[in-house]
C-alpha cells in the first residue's frame, strides 16, 4: 500500500477514485497543500480556527487559531476553486457536504474519543464506496484516536491499514469504506 499520509492521492489514483476529499483539522493548511500538490482535483479545508475545550490543537489561545487561519488562507489561494476553507466545527460542516461524494476524509481535529467518534459519524457518509478516511496521531497514547478507529472498524465489519511515516508519534492510518 503506502507508507506517508502525504501518498494518499496516490493510493486514491491506484484505487480510481475521483481526486474530491476534505481535510479535518487543517491549523496553518500545510497538509491541505501538500494534498493539493499531489494530485487532488478539489479539496475541503475544515477548521474550526477556534479555541475549544478539547484535545488537540484546539485548546490552544485564540491568537495561534487566527494566526493559522490567515496563514492557510494565503497558502491555499495558489490553487484557487480547487481549495475551498470551510471555517466552523468539523460535523457541522459535514452538513455542507453531500453523501457520497468524497473519496477521500483525512481527520486531524479533535484527538479526544469522542471528538474522532464524532467524526467518523459525520464524515464517513461523505464517502463513496471504495473512498478512505484516514487520520493522523493515530499511534499517540495521549489521544482517543486509535480506540475510536478501532471501534468503528470492528462495529462496521472494515479493515485498517497503518500508514507508519517516519515517527511513531506521527502514525496515522485509513480504513477503506465497503
Amino acid at each position: 500500500m503506502i507508507q506517508y499520509r502525504r501518498e494518499l492521492p496516490k493510493l486514491l489514483k491506484q484505487l480510481g477514485l475521483p481526486m474530491i476529499g476534505v481535510e479535518v483539522g487543517v491549523a496553518q493548511g500545510s497538509f491541505s497543500w501538500e494534498l493539493l500538490k499531489n494530485g487532488m482535483e478539489k479539496l475541503y479545508s475544515v477548521d474550526a480556527w477556534k479555541e475549544l475545550p478539547q484535545t488537540g490543537d484546539g485548546g490552544f489561545p485564540q491568537s495561534w487559531h487566527d494566526d493559522n487561519y490567515e496563514m492557510a488562507k494565503e497558502k491555499l489561494s495558489e490553487f484557487g476553486s480547487q481549495s475551498v476553507i470551510l471555517k466552523g466545527i468539523s460535523h457541522e460542516m459535514a452538513k455542507q457536504i453531500e453523501d457520497n461524494s468524497l473519496s477521500l476524509v483525512y481527520l486531524d481535529g479533535d484527538h479526544s474519543l469522542n471528538g474522532v467518534r464524532t467524526d467518523l459519524a459525520a464524515w464517513y457518509p461523505k464517502l463513496v464506496i471504495g473512498g478512505i478516511i484516514a487520520t493522523h496521531d493515530y499511534e499517540s497514547p495521549a489521544y482517543g484516536t486509535k480506540e475510536a478507529f478501532e471501534e468503528f472498524a470492528k462495529n462496521n465489519g472494515l479493515e485498517i491499514h497503518l500508514l507508519p511515516e517516519d515517527q511513531e508519534c506521527d502514525a496515522g492510518a485509513f480504513i477503506i469504506k465497503k
